[in-house]
């Protein structure tokens, strides 16, 4: 899938989108790397190793090993879908399924799309006990594609919010789209939803199918990278690092959890926009009651950022960093962790020596 990282003893799998196509690295060099062979439409001249010729989008064959590799797995597969949440929840269950002594298998990061799923299908070892995916979707049917590839045993559905609207039209259109992990579920399953979420109950779960209940075994549960990470920095600032994603529905939920946090100084949002400027952030935001007094402030890129808060914080302040993948807002996680106490006390009272 990736030139960069083949390894000795493995396939590489060409895949052309809408912005590459991954023929062009099938080169000498990958040879030399290793690679036993080329799944593709096509092959470089000269070349030593072997080739599988396949007509048309690869995807499609990645899809259809995929498939296969299901059909041989005898475990048990649990697919989480939801518009936020997703990989956390992951991890927890996971943390959950350690005391039955069996062997989890979890999807890498949020590989959730359809070549992600595919890939941690194919990936699973033959000897794990319980594999758990994540599944995502920007338009209708993805869902339903991905949940017949995987064939889940449990399925579960999170929440639905306010993300890909601009195709879906509604947050009832998102409920169906997200819905579709349901559709198929065969007599024995399991279908776990949020009763707390309105959307998620009114989808319709086939009879026959069971209710699952859920352990309290998440007292080691650590937050993933990113994603409402709570960490104090050396000046003894407070930071909640979600800077994995961002949309309304999560944003929220870190607003929320940066209000709870306790502060004995000033709470601030350093925002990287995400889509929609920062003057309508700030009117949904108003509107909804979240800012309340949170001091927030807008970048386009998180260089320009940096400097702003080197010139606001102090050492009892509690920070919240949000943004897009896109933005780098890691770069203000890292500024503010790397800020000394000396540093802080220069910045309030002017004193350069």
């Amino acid at each position: 899938m990736d030139a960069r990282t083949i390894e000795p003893g493995q396939w590489f799998l060409a895949i052309a989108g809408d912005n590459f196509d991954a023929h062009d690295f099938v080169t000498l060099e990958l040879c030399k790397s290793g690679c036993v062979g080329v799944i593709g439409n096509r092959v470089c001249e000269n070349r030593d190793m072997g080739f599988v010729q396949i007509d048309g989008d690869t995807v499609i064959s990645l899809v259809k090993m995929a498939t296969f590799a299901r059909s041989r797995f005898l475990g048990e597969v649990i697919a989480v879908t939801g518009s936020v949440g997703k990989t956390s929840t992951k991890a927890m269950i996971a943390l959950s399924l350690e005391s039955l002594k069996s062997r989890i298998y979890q999807i890498y990061g949020n590989w959730n799309n359809r070549i992600g799923v595919a890939l941690s299908l194919i990936d699973i070892s033959r000897n794990v006990g319980i594999a758990i995916l994540e599944t995502e979707m920007s338009r209708k049917g993805e869902i339903l594609e991905l949940a017949r590839m995987g064939r889940p045993d449990v399925r579960v559905i999170l929440n639905v919010g306010a993300s890909h609207l601009e195709k879906l039209g509604s947050l009832e259109e998102v409920a169906m789209a997200k819905g579709e992990i349901l559709q198929e579920a065969k007599p024995g399953d399991i279908c776990v939803v949020n009763a707390d979420d309105p959307l998620v109950t009114s989808l319709p779960v086939h009879r026959g199918v069971r209710s699952g209940g859920v352990c309290d075994f998440w007292s080691g549960y650590v937050p993933f990278s990113m994603r409402s990470e709570f960490v104090v920095a050396k000046s003894g600032i407070k930071i909640v690092n979600d800077v994995f994603s961002a949309n309304p529905v999560s944003t929220k939920a870190a607003i929320d959890m940066l209000k709870s946090i306790d502060c004995t100084g000033k709470r601030f949002l350093f925002l990287g926009t995400f889509g929609i400027a920062g003057k309508k952030f700030n009117v949904a935001a108003e509107k909804m009651n979240l800012i309340k007094k949170i001091n927030i402030v807008h970048a386009v890129d998180a260089e320009n950022l940096v400097p702003k808060i080197l010139k606001c914080l102090n050492i009892n302040d509690v920070v919240l960093v949000m943004g897009s993948r896109s933005m780098q807002m890691e770069k203000v996680v890292d500024a503010l962790k790397a800020m000394h106490r000396f540093i802080l006390h220069v910045r309030r009272t002017g004193i350069e020596d």
